[in-house]
């Protein structure tokens, strides 16, 4: 068994308004060498028009255009499935030990003076939650780790909620946050769009979902499960 090097990721999913009050749903990623797991990398950048229900989406190995500049504040554009810009404001959450050495970073990210914009139209709004992982990377086939992850923000940013399972036992974590409901598992979540993306010997499916609760809260959510 070798240690290869730590590896990691910066994963965004944002809510987002443009000024013609088109609503968006967004996903961008930026991932080092066998993240999530030995043998694999995907860069992404997914975008869902929820006014207009349509889906535009493009992953490769490693996208060169998507830019993620992440000092005092957060500049991050890029150019594929088309332009976009966005400043963030962000707001240091929580960071998760995990499992030898393995954690994750999480802070809630909100536009800067409207200094935004999705194929060249301003943003009046857009918040959302950032993840950075870190974790050691093994070359041994038997330590690839796909899991189930879910993520759930409130539209009005009142709260939201991250959870995941490995599909190797007792490696899970669960972390919430703001005004999330105890009884979220009831909710039925409508599935928005999704898309796969294959890594090595599996398939990431990833879905964009809603959730409208009895109190009419709107919540937009992230469902990821790998399978061979």
């Amino acid at each position: 068994m070798g240690l290869i090097h730590f590896t990691g990721n910066h994963h965004l999913f944002l809510y987002c308004k443009t000024q013609s009050e088109q609503e968006w749903i967004v996903l961008l990623g930026k991932r080092k060498r066998h993240f999530p797991f030995f043998g694999t990398r995907f860069e992404n950048a997914t975008f869902y028009n929820v006014t207009e229900g349509k889906l535009y989406h493009h992953s490769e190995e490693e996208m060169t255009p998507l830019h993620f500049d992440c000092g005092h504040r957060w500049k991050i554009s890029g150019e594929k499935p088309f332009d976009f810009k966005f400043t963030f404001v962000p707001t240091f959450l929580k960071k998760r030990w995990i499992f030898f050495g393995t954690s994750f970073r999480y802070h809630l990210v909100n536009l800067f003076f409207q200094e935004g914009s999705i194929r060249g139209e301003q943003l009046d709004f857009a918040y959302g939650i950032s993840e950075q992982g870190k974790m050691p990377v093994f070359s041994l086939r038997a330590l690839e780790m796909p899991f189930d992850y879910t993520l759930f923000l409130e539209e009005a940013g009142k709260g939201g909620l991250i959870q995941w399972k490995a599909k190797i036992a007792l490696i899970k974590d669960r972390f919430s946050w703001g005004n999330f409901p105890a009884d979220f598992s009831r909710f039925h979540p409508k599935q928005l769009a999704q898309t796969e993306i294959p890594l090595k010997d599996w398939t990431l499916k990833r879905e964009i979902v809603r959730v409208q609760t009895a109190q009419n809260q709107v919540w937009y959510g992230l469902k990821e499960s790998f399978h061979k």
